[in-house]
């Protein structure tokens, strides 16, 4: 008997249904919830994910963008492939697991690698937390969610925009949608990091974002000299649209364990605007960071010294040496990926934990890196104690006929915070209720500005302009069908923390009250039958993307104009209905149905067919028909 052929199918068979007792369900393995999301609280908008990648590779049809951007609204992009390795010895086997990693596909690399990914449960998500949430105080759970919802006070939000996921190390590749690829060369350290990222808009502190990552050691086997690894494939580059690179360097910080990353100036990717770089830190760990037992290796290689396995992975983040700088090796830069490690730890027990802290940086040149990159380790070592501002109110906008009206009245049904109410402990001046008062903003542009001011109300103390509190406003002289968006912050009063320091009034930060409105015909205002058309006529030879932006990118991650972003709309509409467009000659163009579940009666066309194609010039008409029969014709006219 070929016992050899039976253990073969055994495993055979074992992998291929281990998905479905995974999952519990009877499909052809679904991938897990597999999540990214953008830091956008400060300077520094970087992208994270639930599988340990600063890359959302899997997240192919939601429309990325830029994952790693500085300075805001550049079209710079920082990094290709990033994230963290996790290294350990385990009876003698060195063993490695990769959040990330890119191997070159010739010469016997595996391309692009991922050892850790979510699970199918409520958990495996991105949660965003924010120190403005109202955070129940009795909530407790071995995970950081517990079966109420409720969040365990370990992982309470340290900032106003907190990220929290988990993942596990696997042989299983859960990203995609069809049979399961299995890492036949990859033996799991049985890890579970759980992931907390966030940032601060303080202006000390305002182009970092930090990382934490709680391992935990769910297998049965001790780990022993563990290393941490900061792994970069990176890419800088004027232009997200530039394929061409080859001009980036890396240099090391030994003093601060930190890897700073820069590009050459010119070559095919441009020049960074101000000498733009990105550095991590390594700021917390399970040993002093800075003491002489954490022994950090710093190492930069091209493509075709990639490895190719965890022997060759774990020798390269253990050597315990400091490569060059690449500036002294390859003066011209070069297409380069690197990594830093720091180690060893351990020996960590099966149900232990160890924890570390990467500060992710960004500025103009080595001596801004370097601000803060200390003030990163300053404000880890006070535990994140930072000053803030009032969290911005709640608001709403009620859409009239060329105005919107917004309201900000506290109501008792708002969960969170009152701004009001708001107290800032980590004031010195005794001044803990340290309100002062509302700002509220307007962008024809987008959700990241750049703002108008349209109006300021502060509180009557002697501080400031005294204009006293009012919780509406109304912004009148709008267009129609046009969108606006607006923000309302909080801000406080200043603080004297000695003769010779005062830090100044801090406000919420826009994001975290930015609502998009649009106005339009309400109901009532005008004849209920009266279905227009704007603009009429609509001219091809008008620029409709100056400000106010009519006509806009429609994909996110795309700021250029493209002819599919053309767009008319058919104004005031029924709740519901079908609108037909034909020709003069009465042919049936396109088909739209329309149902108003919130937002403005309106609906938009992009001028194109139904098979997609571009209409020329003419003359239009348009049926709108209700459910109910009631039907209504209208006219337009499109010149190019």
């Amino acid at each position: 008997m070929n016992f050899k052929l039976i253990f073969k199918f055994i495993i055979f068979i074992g992998f291929s249904v281990l998905p479905n007792l995974l999952n519990g369900q009877g499909e052809i393995f679904p991938p897990a919830n597999l999540q990214f999301k953008k830091h956008n609280i400060n300077m520094l908008h970087v992208t994270v994910t639930n599988y340990g990648s600063g890359v959302p590779t899997y997240n192919t049809n939601d429309n990325v963008g830029i994952v790693f951007n500085y300075p805001p609204g550049s079209n710079q992009e920082l990094t290709k492939v990033s994230g963290n390795w996790l290294g350990a010895v385990v009876e003698g086997d060195t063993l490695v697991t990769q959040f990330a990693d890119y191997e070159a596909v010739g010469g016997g690399g595996r391309g692009e690698r991922f050892e850790v990914f979510p699970r199918f449960n409520k958990n495996d998500t991105i949660y965003v937390k924010s120190v403005f949430d109202d955070i129940p105080a009795d909530a407790e759970s071995k995970y950081f969610f517990n079966d109420d919802g409720l969040l365990d006070r370990r992982y309470l939000p340290k900032s106003p925009q907190d990220y929290i996921c988990q993942y596990w190390d696997n042989k299983i590749v859960f990203g995609v949608n069809q049979a399961p690829e299995i890492l036949e060369d990859h033996v799991p350290l049985n890890a579970r990091i759980i992931q907390r990222s966030f940032g601060y808009d303080f202006f000390l502190y305002d182009k970092i974002i930090f990382t934490e990552f709680i391992i935990i050691n769910e297998g049965t086997k001790v780990w022993n000299d563990i290393f941490f690894v900061q792994y970069n494939d990176v890419d800088l580059k004027t232009d997200v649209n530039i394929s061409s690179v080859g001009d980036d360097y890396a240099l090391f910080d030994e003093k601060r364990r930190m890897i700073i990353w820069g590009d050459m100036p010119g070559g095919p990717d441009g020049t960074m605007i101000e000498d733009t770089r990105k550095a991590y830190r390594l700021v917390g760990a399970p040993a002093d960071v800075n003491g002489n037992s954490i022994k950090p290796s710093f190492m930069h290689w091209v493509h075709s010294e990639d490895v190719s396995n965890d022997r060759e992975a774990y020798a390269r983040i253990s050597r315990n040496k400091i490569q060059p700088d690449m500036s002294s090796e390859i003066p011209t830069g070069s297409s380069t990926r690197g990594i830093f490690s720091v180690g060893p730890f351990g020996p960590t027990q099966p149900n232990d934990t160890i924890r570390f802290v990467m500060a992710t940086i960004a500025g103009y040149g080595y001596d801004e890196i370097i601000k803060y990159a200390d003030a990163a380790k300053t404000l880890y070592d006070s535990d994140f104690r930072v000053p803030l501002s009032p969290p911005p109110p709640i608001f709403t906008l009620n859409s009239k006929k060329g105005k919107i009206i917004i309201n900000w009245e506290w109501k008792d049904e708002y969960s969170g915070t009152n701004p009001e109410d708001f107290e800032d402990k980590s004031r010195n001046d005794g001044i803990i209720q340290d309100f002062e008062g509302y700002r509220i903003y307007k962008s024809s542009t987008g959700p990241n500005g750049p703002w108008e001011l349209l109006a300021e109300y502060d509180k009557v103390d002697g501080f400031g302009y005294d204009t006293g509190l009012q919780y509406e406003f109304e912004d009148e002289g709008l267009v129609n069908g046009i969108r606006y968006w607006y923000s309302i912050t909080s801000y406080d009063l200043p603080e004297e923390v000695s003769d010779q320091l005062t830090i100044p009034s801090l406000e919420s930060p826009k994001i975290l009250s930015t609502v998009m409105g649009i106005p339009a015909i309400a109901k009532g205002d005008i004849d209920e039958d009266e279905v227009f058309v704007v603009p009429n006529p609509y001219r091809g030879d008008l620029d409709y993307s100056q400000d106010p932006a009519w006509e806009y990118s429609t994909q996110p991650g795309r700021s250029e104009w493209f002819e599919i972003d053309r767009r008319i709309a058919f104004m005031n509409l029924p709740t519901k209905c079908k609108i037909t467009i034909f020709t003069i000659a009465g042919y049936e163009v396109k088909s739209i149905d329309f149902q108003q579940d919130s937002g403005s009666p309106i609906a938009y066309w992009n001028l194109l067919n139904k098979n997609n194609h571009t209409v020329a010039s003419g003359l239009y008409y348009f049926v709108v028909e209700e459910p109910g029969g009631k039907s209504q014709i209208g006219k337009f006219v499109i010149v190019k």
